[in-house]
């Protein structure tokens, strides 16, 4: 009598066959490749899948090559992985340019001392891989410039270093807005550290700045909301212009939060700190913009410094 649980399975998994290697990654590649030799996988079948892996590996090295070249200022200790890894995708990308041809040949030594490069060269990229994200974990200043291991300062550059924030990419830094020209300025000091063009003390001095500007406008508000209905005024419309005030010091209050998480980067010298509170300030910049807008119609005037003829674009990165 035929077992239910085994028909289940075979019936969902297959006969109890591994499934053939994923030839879209480099390792499914190499495991395909190996099959060769024990003629499970036919000549004619390895060139389509060599050569798209070749060409994406070529790629992926010329883009790895040109991003050292734009980070002249990149110290030994941090360049030497990337370099190895371009490496080993050149010399991977050589082993599948040749192996179909030496399966039509049956040169099954050349074959197999070609394999013997590829296993040697992936690893080596692996290693170089694992290598470069445990710099990058977040657990290691390093110099915001030329990348190097120097301690709590870069002599070399002149920069206090940092931890790098692992998650960075992981951020959406596509968003744009029209803002007034303090949130550009902070905008580009932010930048300017994080590229390490400026060291730390640039940023903290930028959003002091920001600070007074909005201790300022919170005084404002403050006064908008606590403003008693005249008579003759609309008072739906006085309501609404009250319920704004209180929603940009709301606005106002989440901006200094993120100012004081940017200035407690002096003691935690964490990049992540310093991306969340720019994020942070930003978007509340734009909640604020928004607001402002229908509060200066509520109130009849004009939101003070940030009209459109004085104000910046830029973006969110």
């Amino acid at each position: 009598m035929e077992n239910p649980l085994l028909a289940a399975l075979q019936s969902n998994y297959g006969d109890g066959e591994p499934p053939p290697p994923d030839v879209n990654t480099v390792r499914g590649l190499l495991e395909f490749c190996k099959l060769w030799l024990d003629g499970d996988t036919q000549t004619r079948d390895l060139n389509n899948p060599c050569m798209s892996m070749s060409g994406r590996l070529k790629g992926g090295a010329k883009e790895t090559e040109a991003d050292l070249r734009q980070n002249p200022d990149l110290v030994d200790a941090a360049r030497r992985p990337i370099e190895r890894m371009a490496q080993g995708y050149w010399r991977i990308a050589e082993v599948l340019d040749r192996l179909p041809e030496l399966a039509a040949d049956k040169d099954i030594d050349g074959y197999k001392e070609a394999i013997e490069i590829f296993e040697v060269e992936r690893q080596a990229v692996l290693d170089c891989n694992a290598e470069i994200e445990r710099s990058l974990s977040g657990d290691i200043r390093l110099c915001p410039r030329c990348g190097d291991q120097c301690g709590e300062f870069c002599g070399a550059c002149g920069l206090i270093t940092l931890y790098p924030d692992p998650k960075a990419t992981e951020y959406d830094r596509s968003k744009t807005a029209v803002l007034a020209p303090i949130y550009g300025r902070l905008n580009q000091a932010y930048d300017a550290v994080m590229s390490g063009k400026e060291s730390l003390p640039y940023v903290v001095r930028a959003v002091d700045e920001l600070d007074a500007v909005l201790v300022e406008m919170q005084k404002s508000y403050e006064d908008a909301a606590n403003m008693d209905l005249g008579e003759g005024e609309d008072n739906q419309e006085f309501e609404d212009g009250r319920e704004l005030a209180n929603r940009l010091l709301d606005e106002i209050e989440k901006q200094f939060a993120a100012i004081d998480r940017i200035r407690d980067v002096e003691e935690s010298y964490r990049m992540a700190d310093l991306s969340r509170g720019w994020d942070a300030i930003f978007d509340s910049a734009v909640a604020m913009k928004r607001a402002t807008q229908r509060f200066a119609k509520a109130y009849g005037h004009m939101e003070e410094g940030t009209d459109q003829s004085d104000s910046i674009s830029f973006s969110g990165q």
